[in-house]
Parts: structure tokens; C-alpha cells; sequence
């Protein structure tokens, strides 16, 4: 009834896929996607989107490129079109390179000040001890100054392809409407078939690592291996995570480490399901001279949870 359609597209050119020796690729590279397309420059792209109000939005997460696009009904085969422009024929323009890549240094500049993205970066490396899942998605500065307009046009032939392409739909269209538009429009698409992102293998050091900063409030990021999304467990684990930290105030670390002892504003853990991994992450922060009380606080309700369980009332507000 909204005349409104939505498409959510994904393709195997995240995070995981970045070049050997330049982290970041994936990233800079969607962020590009609507800087510019066959004859248009950056301006035309985005005046093209703005008079018929579409919008188009890219980001890598660590294995997709995961690509958004809603249009009023009447100009989705326009958004489409733009959509087949970027993907086939980007143009990585020299003024928006320099653009984009001052933001990227930008970000990863204010990163380096900000206790909970360094502890989430330092956790990564550590835990994939060596694997692609192991570094930043945004990459470091060092590779984001080294990444050139060839990096991105290598990188978008060969991954920007329709080999593992996954595509939702919603809103005011018909079935066969989707299937002739989305046909024609990925039709110039590669087809390259993408090298898959290697097993994880080993994963990385256990024990406590710490990253001195001077700030006065630490973040500290702590997990395990977690369930994979195929596993029959995954809905289990999904549920006793929510008890455990994902539920906010109705999660038992919430209760133990915010509650009780005002040791934090906020502590949360999440299931974190990729491809060829998992992983229970959680966080929380509180004052340089109360971390390791915290941090003790913390192992100590999780070994509790492991060891007996969830309470039934835990259990039924949970699902409920």
C-alpha cells in the first residue's frame, strides 16, 4: 500500500577479501560505490539520486558488501540503473579518492583516542591470530594511504560480481517485476567465481591484553568462540546470550556488574556469526581504578551462567 521498494543486496567483497598487505580495500571501496559511475562524476551520481530521492547506501562488513537501495515505486528502474552503473562501471575519480580517503584517515585517527575501538581492534587481532577476520574492516592508516584508484578497480572486478550474490526485496512490486528488472540490471555483472575465505584454523592467544591509553575510563572487550549460524544450537545460544548480556537490563551481567555494584553504565555481549567463524563478544566500561574488580565481576557471573544455568523465570522472560 506504500508505493515504496526496497532492495537489500550482498555480494562476497567484504572485509575478508582485502588484498594481502592492504586492509581496508573492501571498505574504501564501498564507500566509493556512489562517488561516481560511467559518465558521471561524484556531483551528477548524487544529484541523479537526489532528484528522484532514492537512497543508495554500501558498507563491507567483514564477508559481504552489503548494498541498500530504496526508491519511491514509480523510480526504481532508475535506481536500478544507477545501481548497475556503480557496480559495473565506477569511476574512483581522483578528487573523491582523496576525499574519502581523508575521511577514512580521519576516523582512524580519532580511533586511536577512543578506548572501547581500540580494545574491539586489539580483541579481533588477537582472537584470529593471523586469519582476514583478524584485521580492521576500515584497515590502518598506513594501508588506507597506500590504497589507489587500480587497488579499487581490481578489487571491484573481481569481487563486485554476481558469484554469490544475495538479494531481498520488499515493498510495492510484483514478482515478476523483480525478476525482469533485477535481471536486466545484473546481467553485465560479472560472474567471476570469488576464492572463498580460508578456515580459521587455530584461533588466537587467550588471557588478558592490554593496550595502555591515557584516558580516565578503560573498555574492556572479552569473549569466546561462539555458535555457528548453521549449528542446531544457534537459537539456544542466541537465547542464552540474551539472558547472559544480550537483553540490556533484563541480562544477568547487567544486573551483576551495573545493578548491584554501579560498577558501569552498560555491559552487553552479542553472538557474532561469519562464515567460516563465530564469535560471543561482550564489552563494558567503567573508571581506570575499578577495571579489574569489573572485569573479575564479569568472569565470575559468566562461570555461574556456564555452570548452572539460566533460572526459569530468566528463561521464560526471554523467549517471551
Amino acid at each position: 500500500t506504500v508505493p515504496i521498494v526496497s532492495f537489500n543486496i550482498s555480494m562476497p567483497a567484504g572485509s575478508a577479501y582485502d588484498p594481502a598487505g592492504k586492509p581496508g580495500v573492501a571498505a574504501f571501496a564501498a564507500a566509493m560505490i556512489d562517488e561516481g559511475a560511467g559518465k558521471l562524476d561524484s556531483k551528477a551520481f548524487h544529484e541523479a539520486l537526489a532528484n528522484r530521492a532514492i537512497n543508495f547506501s554500501a558498507s563491507a562488513s567483514r564477508d559481504y558488501l552489503v548494498i541498500s537501495v530504496t526508491s519511491l515505486s514509480r523510480n526504481v528502474p532508475e535506481a536500478l540503473h544507477l545501481l548497475q552503473l556503480a557496480l559495473t562501471k565506477p569511476r574512483f575519480d581522483a578528487d573523491a579518492l582523496t576525499r574519502v580517503r581523508a575521511q577514512f584517515v580521519q576516523s582512524l585517527q580519532q580511533e586511536q583516542a577512543e578506548p572501547d575501538r581500540m580494545a574491539s581492534r586489539v580483541f579481533m587481532h588477537n582472537f584470529f591470530n593471523g586469519h582476514p577476520y583478524g584485521h580492521s574492516s576500515i584497515g590502518n592508516i598506513a594501508s588506507i594511504k597506500s590504497i589507489t584508484a587500480q587497488d579499487l578497480h581490481a578489487f571491484a572486478k573481481t569481487h563486485w560480481v554476481k558469484h554469490g550474490l544475495k538479494i531481498a526485496v520488499a515493498g510495492d512490486i510484483t514478482e515478476a517485476q523483480v525478476a525482469k528488472l533485477l535481471g536486466s540490471t545484473f546481467r553485465p555483472v560479472p560472474g567471476t567465481a570469488v576464492t572463498p575465505v580460508r578456515n580459521v584454523g587455530k584461533l588466537g592467544r587467550p588471557g588478558v591484553h592490554v593496550v595502555p591509553m591515557p584516558v580516565p575510563q578503560d573498555t574492556a572487550v572479552f569473549g569466546l568462540p561462539g555458535i555457528m549460524r548453521q549449528d542446531p544450537d544457534f537459537i539456544p545460544g542466541y537465547i542464552a546470550n540474551y539472558i547472559l548480556g544480550g537483553g540490556g537490563f533484563s541480562s544477568r551481567l547487567m544486573d551483576e556488574v551495573r545493578v548491584k555494584r554501579g560498577l558501569t553504565y552498560g555491559v552487553s555481549t552479542s553472538l557474532s556469526a561469519m562464515n567460516k567463524a563465530s564469535v560471543m563478544v561482550g564489552s563494558v566500561a567503567t573508571r581506570a581504578n575499578a577495571i579489574r574488580q569489573t572485569v573479575q565481576v564479569v568472569r565470575d557471573t559468566m562461570a555461574k551462567f556456564a555452570k548452572d544455568g539460566p533460572t526459569q523465570q530468566e528463561l521464560d522472560d526471554a523467549k517471551t
